[in-house]
């Protein structure tokens, strides 16, 4: 078996994998990072700008219980000093981004643990100790998930695994590879308020790059949205054949390879 060994690095430049293969370096571009360069365009303005006006309004409105009839007093300075000490530095949207990060971070987590530490056939048996924490929408997320593998015969296989590609030159780490209702399936676990197209597009990469590192033919792939709020439904939909996809993501991928060293460049 040829050695192999994939450090995950995370730069101010974006996430790069070292993968060392018979003592020879690699350096792939993250499938994330790829699929950073594409633009999401009209949608992605409009959520950050509603973010912004809530953030505001939650500001003015924390203003007004403080302050009460003497708001109107208020000057224009005294007014932009108060806003911006209870917006913080931190852009709305940046800090909406960054508390559903933590959200997907912990459910991440505890899946990971959950799946590594059941008795084989159902997990992989490793010790692990204690389960990591949830709190808030990750608890309900958790919750979810748990309720939703009771529904279905699952034995995994790989977990939090980092795969590549060497003829394709990227990597990443898959969520879950397993024999899910007697089909190996790949996973992908999404806390995200939707599944967009580009979730498709990292789904086909990993199977690619797992079909090449010989951990089989994979059958399906799905994407499983869990839920942060309490009473919705698990989402589950399953991506277009790999085929059919995977030239489009090799397409960005061409354009990630023009378009990462012209931001070097702008550095």
């Amino acid at each position: 078996m040829t050695k192999q060994n994939a450090t995950r690095v995370d730069s101010d430049v974006g996430r790069f994998y070292e993968v060392v293969i018979e003592n020879v370096l690699h350096v792939f571009a993250s499938v994330t990072h790829i699929l950073s360069c594409l633009n999401k365009g009209p949608a992605l303005t409009r959520w950050m700008t509603r973010q912004t006006k809530e953030a505001v309004l939650d500001a003015v409105y924390r203003m007004i219980q403080e302050l009460g009839t003497d708001v109107v007093n208020v000057s224009e300075g005294d007014f932009a000093r108060y806003i911006n000490r209870h917006l913080g530095d931190q852009q709305a949207h940046e800090k909406t981004r960054n508390e559903a990060a933590l959200i997907g971070t912990q459910c991440h987590h505890f899946i990971d643990w959950y799946l590594k530490t059941q008795e084989a056939p159902f997990g992989l048996g490793e010790d692990h100790g204690a389960p990591p924490p949830t709190t808030g929408a990750a608890e309900i997320s958790k919750r979810a998930w748990l309720d939703w593998i009771q529904k279905h015969e699952i034995h995994p296989l790989h977990v939090e695994k980092t795969i590549y590609s060497v003829k394709h030159r990227y990597a990443g780490t898959m969520d879950l590879l397993a024999m899910v209702d007697g089909k190996l399936t790949l996973l992908d676990w999404k806390t995200s308020s939707g599944i967009y197209p580009e979730n498709f597009l990292q789904s086909v990469a990993y199977q690619a790059a797992a079909q090449e590192l010989g951990l089989g033919t994979i059958e399906r792939a799905l994407i499983v949205r869990l839920p942060k709020v309490e009473n919705q439904e698990v989402q589950v939909v399953e991506t277009p054949p790999m085929e059919e996809l995977l030239p489009t993501f090799l397409a960005v991928k061409r354009v990630f390879d023009w378009w990462h060293p012209q931001q070097q460049r702008k550095r």
